[in-house]
């Protein structure tokens, strides 16, 4: 899956809405997405770039972007206990863990850790 160039059938894209709420959705073409606000043709999104704002059939914007690891982290359910990137940067400053360090890691939480 590319990281850059116009969104792409099958891309996980962020909309975020004027309230900053973020819906993340898989483009399947002829697929939509619906909300409260109306629905967003995924065709209308795939082949467009990076930021682009999108309208609702009831005309709310909505801004797209791609999705993210932390996003990702964020969205994960919460059945273990999820480190937090906010989080996984006090473990490793606290741990003295720096590139080309040898980590052990134990399997703490979900596993959103080891990616």
């Amino acid at each position: 899956m590319p990281y850059s160039g116009p969104f792409q059938p099958g891309d996980r894209v962020q909309l975020t809405d004027a309230k900053r709420r973020h819906f993340t959705i898989v483009l399947e073409p002829g697929g939509s997405y619906h909300t409260h606000r109306g629905q967003i043709p995924h065709d209308e999104i795939i082949g467009a770039d990076e930021g682009t704002v999108v309208q609702s059939t009831m005309g709310s914007d909505f801004l797209c972007f791609r999705h993210l690891m932390v996003d990702h982290v964020l969205s994960m359910p919460r059945g273990a206990a999820v480190i937090y990137p906010k989080d996984s940067a006090q473990i490793l400053v606290e741990g003295d863990i720096f590139p080309g360090a040898r980590v052990l890691e134990a399997g703490a939480g979900s596993g959103a850790l080891s990616m």
